[in-house]
């Protein structure tokens, strides 16, 4: 009896390791499994990464470009009724001399219209070449956020 409970105690001994090696290497597939899937929802995250630092600079350009507009007009806003002001004072004092007042007038407010286009021009290139730097900064890796501040030594 001792010689047939040992056989029998081998194979459930065998059994139970071939249902242990089951076992793990069930565990094992679906270990790999997850990992595949976590590998791709990691991609999906980077790329959701990417675009949504893509779309954060832009909108960060549009913001510093708005900012500059709004500042623009408040400024020609204020010029202007400066410079009405002044205009309307200046017509009560020489009313005597009104063509040549006239003349003047049209020829300052000319040269205050294009002088008010050149400068608006030379700040709207300032700001294009600032957006061009940065982004060839930040395409580059050398910049530590979406504002283009350059990482430290």
């Amino acid at each position: 009896m001792a010689s047939a409970s040992t056989p029998s105690g081998s194979f459930s001994s065998f059994g139970n390791a071939q249902k242990e090696l089951d076992t793990a290497m069930g565990s094992m597939r679906d270990n790999m499994t997850m990992m595949a899937e976590r590998d791709s929802r990691l991609g999906e995250l980077e790329g959701k990464s990417n675009m949504l630092q893509g779309t954060s600079s832009a909108f960060s350009r549009q913001a510093r470009r708005l900012r500059w507009e709004m500042k623009w007009q408040q400024f020609r806003l204020i010029a202007l009724a400066v410079c009405l002001t002044v205009w309307v004072a200046c017509f009560y004092f020489f009313r005597h001399q009104m063509p040549a007042y006239l003349a003047a007038s049209g020829a300052a407010f000319t040269l205050a219209y294009f002088v008010q286009r050149h400068v608006a021009k030379r700040w709207r290139a300032q700001i294009e070449s600032e957006d061009t730097e940065r982004h060839f900064l930040m395409s580059a890796g050398d910049c530590d956020d979406a504002e283009g501040r350059l990482l430290g030594p």
